[in-house]
């Protein structure tokens, strides 16, 4: 259920930056707070690869000026945690996510 709700998130990102949407809307949470959500609310549910995708896509939909910084912070943390987890080892998903 993780990667579904992070993706329905990023999707909400996506769209939240299209002419479409309008202004009464509450703002979306930030890359940063959905991370650090992830802990709080379900620390048992570990993120994948693919989740870590997905909050580097919409963080360059979210903020393209800090998206660089972002996703490098991002690839750090995954590489550190790949060697307790190897499901969040970066692939070539990620990597594509980064270097876009």
């Amino acid at each position: 259920w993780l990667n579904l709700t992070v993706n329905s998130w990023r999707l909400m990102v996506i769209d939240s930056q299209s002419e479409t949407t309008t202004s009464n809307e509450p703002p979306l949470m930030t890359a940063e707070k959905v991370l650090d959500k992830l802990d709080s609310i379900a620390p048992h549910i570990l993120p994948d690869a693919q989740t870590y995708s997905m909050i580097i896509d919409a963080k360059i939909m979210q903020d393209p000026f800090k998206a660089p910084q972002f996703a490098e912070r991002m690839l750090e943390i995954m590489h550190r945690m790949s060697s307790l987890n190897r499901l969040v080892e970066p692939n070539r998903v990620t990597y594509n996510s980064v270097i876009n």
